[in-house]
This record gives structure tokens, sequence and C-alpha cells, in this order.
């Protein structure tokens, strides 16, 4: 007598990933989709990321503020990144002269628990360095 289990569902594979910088060409519909699909939970929570519920053209223009990184797989973005240097937006500290901090970061919810966020957090803090920074910040609420 065999004993039938409920498969566990499957995942996409990650096959090679490729972080690179969001290039004209790419789909500002796209990466606002993956946004909202990656804050959708916490959204869900009661917290309040304008990366849950942001248009495209605010995506756009919180890209122009920073240098845009995204992960693809397979021609598909599952994961960004935006790096800001002396922002001025925020509260001062953000200002200060020798950090960078990173915002819209997401990895879309079927590759999450793979280290993908993580290898992308590696490539932010390389990218800050490059640019001359001490400190990396990421403005977040606690219960994220």
């Amino acid at each position: 007598m065999s004993s039938l289990r409920p498969r566990a569902p499957t995942r996409p594979r990650v096959n090679r990933i490729v972080v690179r910088r969001f290039q004209a060409d790419d789909s500002i519909k796209e990466l606002t989709a993956l946004l909202h699909r990656a804050y959708r939970g916490l959204a869900a929570r009661g917290l309040n990321f304008t990366a849950s519920y942001q248009d495209e053209a605010l995506t756009a223009a919180r890209m122009r503020d920073g240098i845009c990184l995204i992960g693809i797989i397979e021609k598909r973005i599952i994961a960004t990144a935006t790096i800001y240097q002396r922002r001025t937006s925020l509260a001062r500290w953000y200002s200060r002269e020798g950090l960078a901090s990173f915002g819209q970061f997401a990895v879309d919810p079927a590759y999450q628990r793979r280290n993908i966020g993580t290898r992308l957090l590696q490539i932010v803090e390389k990218r800050a360095k490059r640019l001359g920074c001490r400190e990396l910040a990421l403005d977040t609420a606690k219960a994220a």
C-alpha cells in the first residue's frame, strides 16, 4: 500500500540571473507590476509602501533619481533595487556626504527565498562603494 502525499507547488527554476542597469528599452510597466506583486503582502499587513500602489509615471520618476538595477531571468524582470546618492527628499540624514541609500528593493514572490535578494544587495553594496560611499541605508518600516 502506497501513501500518497500532496506535492508541494512547483516554483520556477532559477537558471542564470543577470543583474544590470535598467535600460531605455526595458518595460516600466513590467517593473511596476513586479513592485506591486512584491509589496502586496506588506500592503495586506497594513504597511504603506509607495511601491505597492505607485503608477508607471512614479516608478519612472523614482528611477530617474537614482541608479535602477534589475535582475532578469529568461527575459523577465524578477528583481530590482534603486540606489540613491545624497537624497534631499527624505530626512536630512540621507543627504550626508558618503551615504548612499536604496529603495524599490523587490524580488518577485515566485523567486523569493532563493538568495536573489541577498545577491542583489551585495551588488548594491559594491555599487555604493564605487560611488565613494562609506555607508548604505535602507528606509523601511521596522515591521517589514
